[in-house]
C-alpha cells in the first residue's frame, strides 16, 4: 500500500511540473498566411469563333397544313440552337457555324422526332422546307374490364343410377377460350359443386369460357373431365345461369370365390387402354360387389387382385350407361 502512494504521489508530481512548464512558455508564435487581397489572374477566354451563318425554312404537315408552334433545334459546339414555329410554319436561327451537313431535328406533338440534313453557308440565309411524314397511330386501348359472379348447376349423366349419388366436392374448373382477349389469362378459376350440383364462381371477368366437371378426387387436376360446356359470360345478365351436363358412365359387379361365397376386399383397379390413366382403386363390399362411378366414355382395362389371383377384363364405358363385369369364381388359395 505504501509504494502505491508512493507511485501516485511521483505521477500527480511530474503533472504539475509538466503543466507549468506550459504556462512558462506562453500560447507560442501565430504564424499568419500570405495573402494576397487580389486574386490571380484569371486565364484568357479564348474567343468565339466567328459564326455568320443562318438558316430559315417552313416544316408543312403531312396534309401541306404549316406545322404551328413544333420545335427546331440544331447542336453546334455544344451550343443549343432552337425555335419555334409560327403560324405559317416558319422559322429561323442565326449565330450559326458554316457547315456542308448540319443535322436539324423537329419535334413535333404526335410525330416521331423528325430529322433532316441541311447545309449552312456564311451568306444570305439558307431555305430549306421540309414536310412530316403521317402521324403517329393512338396506342391501343384496353378494352373495358367487368366481371361478377357466375351461378351453376352440375348435372348427373346417370340420374337414379346406383340410388341418389351426391355431387358434394365435385369441382368446377372455368378455362378461357384459346385466342380469347389475354386479360382473360387471369380468369381461369376452380370452385367447388354442393351436394345438390350448385356451384358459384365469383369474380369472373366477361369473356369466352369453357366450364368443364371434375370428380371430387380430382381436384386442380385437368381429367377426368365429365362435361364440358362453352359459354360467353356477361356480369350485366344477372338471370344467366349455367348448366353443365355430366357425360358420365359407371361399372358394376359382384365377385364370388371357387367356393360360391361373396369375395370380400377384393382390389380393382381401373385404367385406361394405353395406362397413362389409372382412377381411385376400389375394394369389394361385404357382399362382393363393386362399383366405379364417375366414368367418362371410353375404353378401360378393369384389373382384379384376390390373394394370388390376378385378372383382367376389357371395359368399353358408355355415356348413361351402367357395365356390369363378371369374373366368374375366383380362386384366392396358392393352390390355383
Amino acid at each position: 500500500m505504501k509504494r502505491f502512494l508512493l507511485v501516485l504521489s511521483v505521477l500527480i508530481f511530474a503533472s504539475l511540473g509538466a503543466w507549468v512548464s506550459v504556462l512558462r512558455r506562453g500560447p507560442g508564435e501565430i504564424v499568419s498566411p500570405d495573402i494576397s487581397p487580389w486574386p490571380k489572374e484569371l486565364d484568357k477566354m479564348e474567343v468565339a469563333p466567328e459564326a455568320p451563318g443562318a438558316l430559315a425554312g417552313t416544316v408543312l404537315l403531312e396534309n401541306g397544313d404549316p406545322c404551328v408552334e413544333c420545335l427546331v433545334e440544331l447542336l453546334q459546339e455544344g451550343r443549343v440552337h432552337w425555335s419555334w414555329t409560327d403560324d405559317q410554319g416558319q422559322f429561323r436561327l442565326y449565330d450559326l457555324l458554316p457547315a456542308t451537313e448540319q443535322e436539324l431535328i423537329v419535334l413535333v406533338e404526335g410525330h416521331l422526332p423528325a430529322k433532316f440534313t441541311v447545309p449552312i453557308g456564311d451568306g444570305a440565309p439558307t431555305q430549306v422546307d421540309w414536310k412530316l411524314g403521317p402521324r403517329l397511330q393512338p396506342p391501343p386501348t384496353l378494352p373495358d374490364i367487368s366481371w361478377g359472379n357466375l351461378q351453376g348447376q352440375l348435372l348427373r349423366g346417370m340420374p337414379g343410377a346406383s340410388g341418389d349419388r351426391s355431387l358434394q366436392d365435385f369441382e368446377i374448373w372455368i378455362v378461357p377460350k384459346e385466342g380469347a382477349d389475354p386479360m382473360l389469362a387471369l380468369g381461369e378459376r376452380r370452385a367447388p359443386v354442393s351436394a345438390s350440383g350448385e356451384f358459384t364462381i365469383e369474380g369472373l371477368l366477361a369473356g369466352d369460357y369453357f366450364a368443364r366437371a371434375l370428380p371430387s378426387w380430382a381436384h386442380g387436376g385437368t381429367w377426368p373431365i365429365l362435361g364440358e360446356v362453352s359459354f360467353r359470360f356477361d356480369p350485366k345478365d344477372e338471370r344467366a345461369t349455367l348448366s353443365i351436363p355430366m357425360v358420365e358412365g359407371m361399372i358394376t359387379g359382384s365377385l364370388l370365390e371357387s367356393g360360391g361365397r361373396e369375395l370380400f376386399g377384393a382390389l380393382l383397379i381401373l385404367r385406361s387402354v394405353d395406362g397413362d390413366r389409372i382412377w381411385p382403386p376400389v375394394k369389394s363390399n361385404e357382399q362382393g360387389g363393386f362399383q366405379i362411378s364417375d366414368l367418362p366414355p371410353g375404353n378401360y382395362i378393369l384389373e382384379l387382385l384376390a390373394g394370388t389371383t390376378r385378372e383382367e377384363q376389357a371395359v368399353e364405358v358408355r355415356s348413361g350407361s351402367l357395365e356390369v363385369v363378371h369374373f366368374g369364381l375366383i380362386s384366392t388359395s396358392a393352390e390355383q
